[in-house]
């Protein structure tokens, strides 16, 4: 995947831009994690912040405290204009804004 790295390269001597274009690859970090608890989920919100997909697990937490972090997270998702996918019944991804989820 190449983002937002595109750029013109200008002749220095003649000060023209050519027709090449430059791209640098994008990098991406992906945390898989498991909370036991609520806490947990605001470390996973700065990983998300700080434009790393999510992989959450949720199958050890209380119904309760699974309901309050998954909205948690879709809060976060929603302000910071991120993405969130089920994976299945315990599994959500939480993908920053850079990264374009589609499902076939």
């Amino acid at each position: 995947m190449f983002v937002g790295a595109r750029k013109l390269v200008t002749n220095e001597e003649t000060g023209e831009q050519t027709n090449l274009t430059l791209l640098e690859q994008a990098s991406l970090g992906i945390d898989i994690r498991t909370p036991l608890n609520m806490k947990d989920c605001t470390r996973y919100a700065d990983a998300l912040l700080d434009d790393q997909l999510v992989l959450v697990s949720f199958d050890k937490l209380s119904p309760e405290d699974r309901m309050r972090s998954e909205d948690y997270l879709a809060g976060v998702c929603y302000i910071a204009g991120a993405t969130v996918a089920r994976i299945n019944d315990d599994l959500m991804m939480y993908a920053p804004g850079k990264v374009e989820v589609t499902r076939e």
